[in-house]
């Protein structure tokens, strides 16, 4: 779990255009703000937040992680892959809500707000985004997605053992992001307990 400061001094941040899309902006102290929200092109002196949520298995004394890879037809990281879903939380909109509508948008995975497992909170973005981490069990489960809102247009299981050579392919923030390779070795150790036996090698170093 990571520890998060919201009490540094930032300057003033302009985030990226996101369609009619309307964020919750967060203060210093991580209090929601009852401003109405952030609107595409408003300039912010606080936090916005955004939630990402990494679907696993365990299959054949394996475990997989589901990604998905965004489609050519977005402006931002186009075809690129990406974590199974995320994206930035709505105004007046919870975190786990978050996590529930992104999934359903952009894979049509429905999850269970009850089983929707959190990994760590930390700042990104740069500084100015508050992003919170969470895992899904999808063991035997449906194998079947649908891109409800287009902004997807493949998803990806891929085995513990092979994420060293696939993280190349991912867009590049989540690339050089080390919190979350942190969260996927954490969190195979954990299914471990649940399922077995899977290590993770070569992936992320002790």
């Amino acid at each position: 779990i990571y520890t998060l400061s919201l009490h540094d001094a930032l300057p003033i941040y302009q985030p990226m255009k996101h369609g009619n899309e309307v964020w919750q902006e967060y203060d210093r102290r991580g209090e929601k703000k009852r401003n109405g929200g952030i609107k595409p092109g408003d300039k912010i002196e606080g936090y916005f937040a955004g939630v990402a949520v990494v679907l696993y298995r365990y299959r054949q004394d394996n475990v997989e992680y589901l990604f998905q890879q965004r489609s050519k037809k977005i402006k931002d990281n186009p075809n690129v892959w990406d974590v199974s879903a995320g994206g930035h939380i709505n105004y007046n909109e919870n975190k786990i809500d978050a996590v529930v509508r992104e999934a359903t948008e952009e894979i049509g995975a429905k999850l269970d707000p009850e089983k929707i497992e959190f990994a760590s909170t930390y700042i990104t973005a740069p500084g100015h985004g508050i992003v919170s981490a969470y895992f899904y069990d999808w063991t035997d489960k449906e194998d079947r997605f649908e891109f409800v809102d287009s902004e997807v247009q493949a998803v990806k299981w891929v085995a513990v053992k092979d994420l060293e050579k696939f993280r190349e392919k991912l867009k590049i923030p989540l690339q050089n992001d080390e919190n979350f390779f942190l969260n996927l070795r954490r969190w195979t150790k954990k299914i471990n307990q649940k399922y077995g036996n899977c290590e993770f090698k070569n992936s992320v170093k002790d």
